[in-house]
């Protein structure tokens, strides 16, 4: 029973992290977003939050916790291009082209043809 009463106030506070993430989010407050946007993802382990928060942190020039929520949203979702892709965008909005490179070729290898990797490694060159 108190599993069951924790479980729910962790959906209840998730939800409400990701309600005030949205809001802020659309009033342009990216560091109050990405840090919400995190405590739902670490509630949740839940990939689309945790790309969201990498989206915010990388916005405001938070790239050591844009870097941990790209690669926290891989780990939550292995099969999904989507984490590898957020962690190359964050390289390239650090400056770190060879770094993005080589996440993007990575990822051709494992998901070939991914139209959103090849646009972005063609754009590195």
């Amino acid at each position: 029973l108190q599993a069951a009463a924790e479980l729910k106030a962790h959906e209840i506070m998730s939800s409400n992290y990701l309600k005030k993430a949205k809001l802020e989010k659309d009033l342009r407050n990216c560091l109050k977003a990405g840090k919400l946007f995190a405590l739902a993802a670490d509630i949740t382990k839940n990939m689309e939050h945790a790309l969201e928060a990498a989206a915010c942190f990388s916005k405001v020039e938070e790239f050591p916790k844009a870097k941990e929520y790209a690669i926290l949203a891989q780990k939550w979702n292995p099969d999904s291009p989507r984490g590898s892709l957020a962690l190359a965008r964050v390289y390239i909005s650090a400056g770190l082209s060879n770094r993005a490179r080589s996440i993007l070729t990575e990822m051709l290898e494992k998901w070939p043809g991914n139209k959103d990797a090849v646009r972005l490694l063609k754009d590195l060159k």
